[in-house]
């Protein structure tokens, strides 16, 4: 089942606008008409915008967007919102140390590194919304950080999306330099294209370890636990192998990682890794064969 949401704006008495999230799903071939999603997602005294959709494993969806709703830290926030298998949305939840008094915008979650990009004019930046990135989920975040330039200016840049596999990415930004009109009065798209980054990354796939069914597992669950060096807090990354695609995880230099998988009828398997002496970039090839569960 395939969803697309979407933010919608109307100028309303006073000169007030209001945004709300909206939904259209794709059945039968075509796509219906878009519906207002109702509360508690949405609320007509807030204004509720720039949706985007993180998923998890089970089939279960995180909504992140922006609202100036109560219960933030200033100016519009962004909030998430969990979404279960039947398409429920649940109470929106602020999603914390990202937020600052003046404005988050525009969310983006890459769900292949976990990172959450977002534009901000709170945060400490160039001028105007620059973006930000933010590594984790929900509202417990590491990393915070400016993405700097290029990407950013001294105007305003949001927006941004970036997709992981082909290191590209897709920005709005109203730049004197290279907008089309030669000031800054306008909004234009630019496309950006990364040099290929220096990773340090786990890959592996999960196999059955009887010789005679010596086969990739689908839906096995593998859970990545470390200890973040700043925070000291506990964090914890998971993934859910689909078909026989490998598994992947980005790992920090110097640290100490446990790893945890589980697959239905099969015995689990726990695994410490160690990063020390390793830097990027490198990749620990780790293949994982489980034994089945063999009832008498």
């Amino acid at each position: 089942k395939k969803t697309f949401y979407f933010g919608s704006c109307n100028d309303w008495e006073f000169g007030t606008t209001f945004c709300q999230i909206f939904e259209s799903r794709f059945q039968n071939e075509e796509w219906y008409d878009p519906e207002r999603i109702g509360a508690p997602l949405n609320d007509f005294r807030y204004n509720n915008n720039h949706p985007a959709i993180a998923y998890l494993p089970k089939g279960k969806q995180i909504l992140y967007f922006s609202s100036d709703r109560p219960g933030g830290k200033g100016g519009k926030d962004i909030w998430y919102s969990m979404i279960d298998t039947s398409g429920k949305f649940y109470t929106p939840v602020n999603a914390g140390a990202i937020n600052t008094s003046r404005d988050e915008i525009t969310p983006f979650y890459d769900n292949l590194n976990d990172v959450l990009y977002f534009s901000s004019d709170g945060h400490v930046g160039y001028g105007g919304l620059d973006v930000f990135k933010a590594t984790g989920e929900r509202n417990i975040w590491t990393d915070i950080e400016n993405v700097d330039l290029p990407i950013n200016s001294c105007v305003d840049d949001l927006y941004f999306s970036f997709n992981s596999k082909k290191n590209i990415g897709l920005l709005v930004s109203n730049r004197s330099e290279k907008n089309i009109s030669g000031s800054t009065c306008c909004d234009d798209i630019f496309y950006v294209k990364y040099l290929k980054p220096k990773k340090l990354a786990l890959t592996g796939v999960i196999t059955d370890n009887a010789p005679e069914r010596n086969f990739t597992l689908n839906n096995a669950r593998i859970i990545l636990t470390y200890t973040d060096s700043a925070s000291k807090k506990a964090i914890v990354k998971e993934k859910v192998t689909v078909a026989d695609e490998p598994y992947y995880f980005l790992l920090m230099p110097n640290t100490q990682y446990f790893i945890n998988v589980f697959r239905e009828g099969y015995f689990n398997k726990n695994i410490s890794l160690s990063t020390v002496g390793k830097s990027a970039p490198d990749t620990v090839i780790l293949n994982i064969s489980l034994e089945k569960i063999i009832e008498e």
